[in-house]
């Protein structure tokens, strides 16, 4: 991956704090718990890649549903969107060009997340 760059780092590192204070939790905990959550999210990411490639609409939904609702828990308004695009459309058994744009984007800003992440732990 490339340099991460220092003003999307600094505004992940704001956020992060805000949603800490949010659920009034110090910003250590709240960065293990996302921390943590990140595993079984990734292995997600990639059971989604897999199945929005086979165009099962219902294991799609499933899946993106999941990671709609982990990404929003944890206040990663940043991932939740695409997420949740993901998941509107395969409710409705559509868009399927569009679910494969919105989950390389996702998988994009996923990986992103995850190396500012670790440059904050």
């Amino acid at each position: 991956m490339s340099e991460i760059d220092p003003n999307l780092q600094a505004q992940v590192k704001e956020k992060l704090s805000a949603a800490a204070a949010e659920m009034e939790l110090p910003l250590e905990v709240f960065m293990e718990i996302v921390g943590e959550s990140m595993g079984p999210t990734a292995e997600d990411m990639v059971k989604l890649g897999e199945v929005v490639e086979s165009g099962n609409y219902e294991d799609i939904q499933a899946i993106s549903h999941k990671m709609k609702g982990t990404f929003g828990n944890l206040r990663l308004d940043s991932l939740v969107g695409n997420a949740g695009r993901i998941n509107d459309l395969s409710k409705n058994a559509e868009g399927i060009d569009e679910i494969k744009q919105l989950y390389s984007a996702l998988q994009k800003d996923f990986d992103e997340f995850i190396a500012i992440i670790k440059t904050l732990s």
